[in-house]
């Protein structure tokens, strides 16, 4: 049972080969457990280590493999309701690098290719994109209003996005940031993953799950 002490509400988790983080809302800890045992090793709560000053708001995590560092959201961390991309080494425990986001969101995406993060806003229709060495913000663009979910599709260098209220999925060029299609998909819209090997997208929205063969809506953009 990890919820255990402080570590109450789990929002998120990454794999790190024999290591699993989670991320814990309610008190904005970062934990990590033994994969086999699911057996408590450390944890770093952000709140005593002085990165926040309310007792909530970790949210996502996720680990990149090129550079074997995790990334986590955390906010808001002030009364001036910002936010913040934390980097911190598996190796640690520590936060090595932060930078504040302009706003907050539920979703980013790491491209170890292009050594970036790209944030969605979901207070707006913006998105940030941020180098890793040293990780600062680099870029910022327009997407899909309130985006809770965004992809990236190495072999067609371009990004899935979903709009959650207006209800729309989107494809982006990596290099424009400009729009290249656009689907009407329902409100709602969220939960957004991209399989590879069947070259396929899957969503939902309040009208259902969907799925999106991307060699037929995106024949214009063959994979590379």
């Amino acid at each position: 049972n990890i919820l255990e002490g402080k570590r109450i509400a789990p929002w998120d988790f990454a794999v790190a080969g024999d290591r699993v983080y989670v991320t814990f809302h309610e008190h904005p800890i970062l934990a990590e457990y033994d994969r086999a045992t699911i057996q408590l090793l450390r944890e770093l709560p952000f709140d005593e280590a002085g990165f926040t000053k309310f007792h909530a708001g970790l949210l996502k995590v996720a680990y990149d493999e090129s550079s074997r560092m995790l990334y986590a959201e955390l906010g808001m961390t002030d009364a001036g309701n910002r936010f913040l991309l934390v980097q911190v080494d598996p190796a640690t425990m520590t936060v090595r690098q932060k930078a504040v986001l302009p706003e907050g969101g539920l979703d980013f995406v790491i491209i170890p290719s292009k050594r970036r993060i790209v944030a969605a806003s979901f207070f707006s229709d913006r998105f940030y994109e941020f180098s890793t060495e040293p990780l600062e913000l680099v870029r910022t663009f327009q997407g899909p209003l309130n985006s809770r979910n965004v992809i990236f599709d190495a072999r067609r260098d371009l990004f899935y996005s979903l709009a959650f209220l207006p209800g729309e999925l989107w494809a982006l060029d990596y290099a424009t940031a400009k729009p290249l299609a656009r689907l009407d998909i329902g409100g709602k819209a969220q939960s957004l993953m991209l399989d590879v090997e069947r070259d396929q997208l899957y969503f939902g929205s309040a009208q259902g799950g969907y799925r999106v063969e991307l060699t037929k809506w995106m024949a214009d953009r063959p994979p590379h």
